[in-house]
């Protein structure tokens, strides 16, 4: 139904695929995660989805109890166009 998209998918081995973010990369240490959204994306009305909505949306989630809770962030932010996910340390992942 696509009421809700991620941002990365994954596919059947597990590595991360573009979903709203169609580029992402991390930090050398593995910290910082920044997240480049696919352009003229759009809300169901029409609006275009920004880098701040995203992480608006993402830090209602963060503040709700569920999966986000368990990941180890330390802020959500939306900088320069890109969302950033900064974390309190590495989070294994597949590779961009």
């Amino acid at each position: 139904m696509q009421v809700a998209e991620t941002l990365v998918e994954a596919d059947d081995k597990g590595q991360l695929q573009p979903g709203l973010a169609t580029v992402w990369s991390h930090s050398d240490d593995g910290v910082i995660w920044q997240f480049r959204l696919r352009l003229q994306a759009h809300f169901h009305d029409g609006s275009e989805v920004s880098a701040g909505q995203v992480a608006f949306a993402l830090q209602q989630a963060w503040r709700k109890p569920g999966v986000l809770q368990s990941a180890p962030i330390r802020a959500i932010e939306a900088k320069e166009g890109a969302l950033l996910v900064t974390l309190t340390r590495p989070f294994p992942s597949a590779s961009s």
